[in-house]
């Protein structure tokens, strides 16, 4: 009798130890033992056990080696088994290569989502428990743990944290998590209604997911203003039959099927909504009435829509709007009978409590709403938000970038989820920074950052082994030099970017 039992164990015994030091081209990975001698062996087993128990059970190991990762997405995600999905993902090699671990806690982060809710804090915890054994990480563990503050309700440092994704090098990101990572962005674009970005998402990903190959033929017949060739019909049934979640999907491709392609809907003019909002309001637009109700409609109307329908600019114009309000005579004689009418000492203390108040409010819209406030110029109502804006901007990334500093310099280490995320942090918040102060902030921020994030990198590289993720900022701090103009900062992040992971 062949010791079928014996051999299985010995072989996964190997195999075991071998994953458990760093790979190298001595050290056999994963596959190379499924490949020459577990297969055989469960075929072999399978054969001679056909039509029993025991031929079935080979046959079903066999599978569960052979497919490791596609029986993790098709299976275990759906019904919300996370360790199983775990641990399937672990064995993916041929999908992860060296960063097998990651792989296991991508499949894991992504069966999270369909777990029961009452159970999904233990999963969590449990998921990030197994991360934190996987010091330095990876692309894909980066995506996992993306995908586990989304899970959490941090969907704008997970969004974030997967756009950072595409960035990696790729000599540390298996492809199959750079098409996760775009297709959960893509879905995310598409629930806010915007398919212009979904389809770049998606057609600009090396690997693609059977859901973003759908999405992007969907999206070339509904985008507003596409410019890609609409896909036809059979193109989209096709894709439509290899996509999971059928029945969510079915009605993207019949809004697909019913949308003219050569008559697709442009984008709505965010200045005719406004106007419109102003004579629905019984308030003529600029130059029929004097320019105190102009703003305060204005302002009004700002204050209700969300950042997203906000167009390009409109604080610029509603700011350009007080100051013409302020210095219109209209609203002198206005804040004059208000004096007389308050007992006050004059039109110019009135006119001077309603400026402050309406910075006050417009510094608070700019920063909740992250819009650019331009560049300060003069002492009106523009001039005034936007010195409040960019000092504000420059202090708190200041002092932030000095505390990942100081940690560094404490030697005061996180675990490695963590340390992702701090980096993400500050990077959201200088992005969000220089989006809302311009160009010339950037400027003032540089040598801060060039200094204190610089050598917080140096940390990670030398004394944390953090290479993927020092070797990102330093792609980061390259970028910027470039932006601002600093070559010789640029030529030294070069170099350290030129070390590799």
């Amino acid at each position: 009798m062949i010791p079928w039992g014996g051999m299985v164990a010995a072989a996964a015994a190997v195999a075991i130890n071998q994953r458990t030091k760093s790979a190298s081209p001595d050290n056999p990975p994963w596959y190379v033992i499924v490949g020459f001698l577990l297969v055989p062996v469960l075929f072999l087993a399978a054969l001679a056990g056909a039509g029993g128990v025991f031929g079935w059970l080979s046959a079903a190991l066999l599978v569960f080696l052979l497919f490791p990762w596609t029986v993790a997405q098709r299976v275990c995600v759906p019904l919300g088994a996370v360790k199983t999905a775990y641990w399937l993902g672990t064995a993916s090699d041929t999908l992860f290569s060296r960063d097998y671990r990651g792989g296991g806690a991508l499949a894991g982060a992504r069966a999270l989502f369909f777990a029961p809710v009452d159970k999904q804090p233990a999963l969590r915890v449990w998921l990030e428990g197994r991360i934190a054994r996987h010091s330095p990480l990876r692309g894909a563990s980066v995506v996992a743990v993306a995908l586990l503050d989304i899970s959490a309700g941090r969907v704008k440092e997970g969004r974030a944290l997967l756009r950072l994704v595409d960035r990696l090098h790729d000599a540390v990101t298996p492809p199959t998590a750079r098409a996760l990572a775009a297709e959960w962005l893509a879905l995310d674009a598409l629930e806010q209604g915007d398919w212009s970005v979904a389809v770049t998402l998606c057609a600009g990903t090396l690997k693609r997911t059977a859901l973003t190959r759908l999405l992007a033929a969907v999206g070339t017949r509904v985008q507003p203003a596409g410019t890609l060739p609409a896909a036809g019909a059979l193109t989209l049934w096709w894709r439509w039959w290899r996509a999971p979640h059928k029945a969510r999907t079915l009605p993207w491709v019949r809004r697909a099927l019913e949308s003219n392609a050569a008559a697709r809907v442009g984008v709505e003019d965010p200045h005719a909504a406004r106007h419109a909002h102003f004579d629905a309001a019984g308030v003529p637009p600029e130059g029929k009435t004097h320019a105190l109700a102009t703003a305060v409609a204005h302002h009004a109307w700002v204050n209700a829509q969300s950042p997203q329908r906000l167009a390009t600019g409109e604080l610029e114009r509603l700011m350009a709007a007080w100051d013409a309000a302020l210095a219109d005579p209209n609203t002198r004689a206005w804040a004059t009978e208000r004096a007389f009418t308050l007992q006050a000492h004059g039109d110019a203390a009135a006119l001077k409590a309603l400026e402050d108040q309406v910075v006050e409010e417009l510094v608070m819209l700019a920063r909740a709403h992250v819009l650019p406030v331009g560049e300060p110029q003069g002492h009106g109502v523009a001039g005034r938000v936007a010195w409040d804006v960019r000092n504000g901007l420059l202090g708190e990334v200041e002092t932030a970038v000095g505390r990942l500093a100081q940690r560094a310099a404490d030697d005061r280490a996180l675990p490695s989820a963590d340390e992702w995320r701090a980096w993400n942090a500050l990077r959201m918040q200088v992005d969000g920074a220089v989006a809302q102060g311009g160009e010339n902030l950037a400027r003032l921020l540089f040598p801060t950052l060039q200094d204190k994030l610089g050598d917080h990198a140096v940390w990670l590289w030398n004394k944390r082994k953090e290479r993927v993720l020092a070797h990102d900022i330093f792609k980061w701090l390259r970028d910027l030099a470039r932006q601002v103009g600093d070559e010789r900062a640029a030529e030294l992040q070069e170099k350290n970017v030129a070390c590799g992971v």
